[in-house]
């Protein structure tokens, strides 16, 4: 598997991220390899471009609806 590095925003608790697929919540669990001051580096069943969460959420339930909201994109 390919190791992704994720914004530590991203990380939610028991080593999960959110990801927007198909405009429903996925809750993937990762593999933690590295932490940095701004950055995780983890393993786990992402593809790269995948729309990942990193705002808070009240209640998070797996498949729930989403409303995916572009961002201010990041420089590579």
């Amino acid at each position: 598997p390919d190791v992704f590095e994720v914004p530590r925003r991203a990380m939610r608790e028991g080593d999960k991220v959110f990801l927007a697929r198909e405009e429903k919540l996925a809750i993937v669990p990762v593999e933690i390899l590295w932490r940095s001051d701004k950055s995780v580096f983890v393993r786990g069943p992402l593809a790269l471009g995948e729309p990942m969460i990193v705002s808070p959420m009240r209640t998070a339930v797996e498949g729930m609806a989403l409303r995916v909201v572009d961002g201010p994109k990041s420089a590579p």
